[in-house]
């Protein structure tokens, strides 16, 4: 894998990473309650968006009834990477 590619697939990675290295010094720096606010807002910005943009994955036991069926079926794959 080339450095581009690693990047590439890993932009939001680095990003928040460089996010959260300078909302924690700044936290650390200033030391108040807004700084802590900041650092806590930055850090729950950083989590949700994965986790509500994350796929839906279907079990595994969908997939067997649709198959057994004996009916055509069109299986889609996705994946994040």
């Amino acid at each position: 894998m080339t450095p581009f590619e690693f990047v590439n697939r890993n932009s939001y990675g680095i990003a928040a990473a460089i996010l959260a290295v300078w909302a924690s010094s700044y936290a650390l720096r200033t030391r108040s309650a807004r700084s802590l606010a900041l650092l806590v807002a930055v850090a729950i910005a950083l989590v949700v968006p994965p986790l509500w943009l994350r796929s839906s994955q279907s079990s595994l036991g969908e997939l067997d009834r649709v198959l057994a069926a004996g009916q055509p079926a069109m299986l889609e794959l996705y994946s994040d990477l």
